[in-house]
């Protein structure tokens, strides 16, 4: 009877361990397809020429730092200068990473801005102002789950061509 009760016990604990595994890892891959489809619809807003705050707009962007890595702010170019504007004025949407996942690392720099300027849209990857086409070629995001660094890193990348890879 003691065999059989600590047979069970010890399956029981390495089910409940693989799940809080499992559930992290599912985090850290949901979070990654969403700031995918965040850049996407970021470019889509940008071939729109969707109207904010009641006047035209040069684009929308996706601004994210490390120094907060849970998160990242969809913005509207409202003044043409092709980077998020630090007050805050042109954020169109503050998006949280799932529980658990973080920025870790940003290419080229952080803060990095991935602006989609209307109507073409133009890609402009900046981590400085004012942003020129030619600042960077590449821009890559990197999301990891700090509590279990053995599940590795989610990577996106974006081209100046606005490819979006995962």
């Amino acid at each position: 009877m003691m065999i059989v009760l600590f047979i069970v016990i010890t399956i029981s604990t390495v089910s409940i361990i693989s799940f809080r595994g499992g559930s992290i890892q599912g985090a850290l891959h949901r979070s990654a397809a969403r700031v995918v489809l965040d850049l996407r619809r970021a470019q889509n807003l940008a071939l729109t020429s969707l109207a904010y705050q009641g006047g035209p707009v040069f684009g929308f962007g996706v601004y994210f730092t490390t120094s907060t890595p849970g998160e990242y702010i969809i913005f509207a170019d409202v003044n043409g200068d092709s980077i998020r504007d630090p007050s805050g004025a042109e954020d169109f949407e503050n998006v949280k990473l799932e529980s658990g996942v973080q920025i870790s690392s940003l290419t080229p720099n952080s803060p990095l801005s991935i602006i989609y300027r209307s109507p073409e849209p133009t890609v402009y990857i900046c981590t400085t102002s004012p942003c020129l086409a030619t600042q960077s070629t590449i821009g890559t995001v990197e999301l990891t789950a700090p509590s279990n660094p053995s599940l590795g890193v989610e990577t996106i990348t974006v081209n100046d061509f606005g490819l979006v890879e995962r």
